[in-house]
């Protein structure tokens, strides 16, 4: 079972990208929480311009980067594998904005799928 791979470029237009980023997580959440999910997609997103590695794996795309968060192969990120991935690829998030990344797209479970995070960080400008 092959799940599909993102493509990185943009194909969309930064206006419908906005209204498909914050359609992700729904009407619920005040502006301070799309700033810190929109930094935290920001960052997840320049791992995939550059060949980088996370935990031995490329991260040549959003999938890959994804699957190599996830670490216990669950098809799901938690909160402790993305807090983990990001400091280990030092993008300069708090444990905070990180928490709150994942309440804004998993809700109180803090579990988010590998293709809800894909393309959040795919589409998120």
């Amino acid at each position: 079972h092959q799940a599909p791979s993102y493509d990185t470029k943009k194909t969309r237009s930064h206006t419908s990208s906005i209204i498909r980023t914050r359609s992700l997580a729904g009407p619920r959440h005040a502006k301070q929480e799309l700033n810190v999910f929109a930094l935290v997609c920001q960052q997840l997103s320049r791992c995939l311009h550059k060949t980088r590695t996370l935990y031995s794996k490329p991260i040549r795309n959003a999938h890959e980067l994804f699957v190599a968060m996830d670490t216990h192969e669950t098809g799901y990120v938690s909160s402790k594998e993305l807090l983990a991935a990001t400091q280990r690829l030092d993008l300069g998030l708090q444990p905070e904005q990180v928490q709150a990344f994942c309440v804004y797209l998993g809700g109180e479970g803090r579990r988010i799928s590998v293709h809800v995070l894909a393309d959040a960080v795919v589409h998120h400008q």
